[in-house]
């Protein structure tokens, strides 16, 4: 059975994994309006080979400005990396290599409810919560194939393989993230572990 890394990392070890999904700074597209319930989210950067992998659909190149619906999956290539900004303003940066589904994202703030839960089957990745982390923040996820990473309005980046999943904690803004499995729970609330 796929067992957590428990030993914390500094983040001086783990960024030569990330750098390249922290490259990736630009302003901020405006997002899909709330009215528009179908969608979730929007590509508002993308460089190399970036796939879209829709159920019922063929796969296809994904471009600027693209809308994500809920089930979407995000594949990026040898070279892609991607940066997605959901209707809850959360922003999520792929690096090289990575394949994310987004498997549930519900965002109605004048009810204040909310979910996101993203999958992640391998690869790196950034997250920075939006909304929903406060409102919902016990319903903001990351899976991948052996952890389960949570978050409390924090900034994390992250990396998954079959048998291991690494996280850490960037900046002091919210009150930190934790990762699980069926081995137990660790709590991250330094920066760089």
């Amino acid at each position: 059975m796929p067992t957590m890394t428990a030993k914390p990392r500094t983040l001086s070890r783990f960024l030569p994994g990330v750098l390249l999904v922290l490259l990736l700074s630009s302003p901020l597209a405006s997002v899909v309006t709330a009215a528009d319930t179908a969608h979730v989210g929007v590509v508002v950067a993308v460089r190399g080979t970036v796939e879209l992998l829709r159920p019922e659909s063929q796969p296809r190149q994904l471009v600027l400005k693209d809308t994500l619906l809920q089930k979407d999956t995000v594949k990026t290539g040898r070279r892609g990396r991607v940066q997605l900004v959901f209707e809850d303003d959360t922003i999520i940066s792929l690096g090289r290599n990575t394949e994310m589904e987004i498997t549930e994202f519900l965002f109605e703030p004048s009810d204040g409810k909310g979910a996101m839960v993203t999958t992640v089957k391998e690869g790196v990745f950034r997250v920075m919560g939006g909304a929903i982390t406060k409102i919902a923040p016990d319903s903001f996820k990351t899976n991948t194939p052996t952890a389960t990473i949570g978050i409390r309005g924090s900034l994390y980046v992250g990396e998954a393989t079959g048998d291991e999943t690494t996280a850490a904690l960037v900046g002091t803004d919210g009150q930190g993230i934790y990762v699980e499995n069926g081995e137990g729970r660790t709590d991250v609330t330094e920066p760089g572990e």
